[in-house]
């Protein structure tokens, strides 16, 4: 993957030492860092964070790559660069009757569940109380 442009792993040294590494994935307009280890004393000394999504942005604007994605889900650590909040959307090919059906429960189940955002904000208390 890396060959191909696919992919990067990144490795950081402080003071000669490799504290930390990670695997960067590429799409055409996408860096997304998949996953990095970092050594337990680097954690005390360095804002690991801060340091991986510097180097991302960095490497993704080098690439001539429009977005970074952090992937994963919607962390509190992720939220001190104010990021601009984006919603996937697929794509589904084929002429298969049970495509369309799916296709079909999906906008249904989009257009349900904006509805009870809007009309029953109370209801979004209640799911994050049973999953508790």
């Amino acid at each position: 993957m890396c060959a191909a442009d696919r992919a990067a792993i990144r490795q950081y040294r402080l003071d000669g030492r490799l504290i930390a590494s990670d695997l960067q994935l590429h799409g055409r307009d996408l860096s997304a860092l998949y996953f990095y280890g970092v050594h337990p004393q680097a954690r005390e000394r360095i804002d690991i964070a801060g340091m991986l999504f510097r180097e991302s942005l960095a490497h993704a604007a080098e690439a001539g790559r429009r977005e970074v994605s952090l992937l994963r889900g919607n962390e509190p650590y992720k939220q001190r660069w104010r990021p601009e909040q984006a919603r996937n959307q697929r794509l589904l090919l084929g002429g298969a009757p049970a495509v369309a059906l799916y296709a079909g429960c999906a906008r249904l189940r989009r257009a349900v569940l904006r509805t009870l955002r809007a009309r029953a904000p109370w209801l979004a208390a209640v799911r994050a109380r049973l999953r508790g």
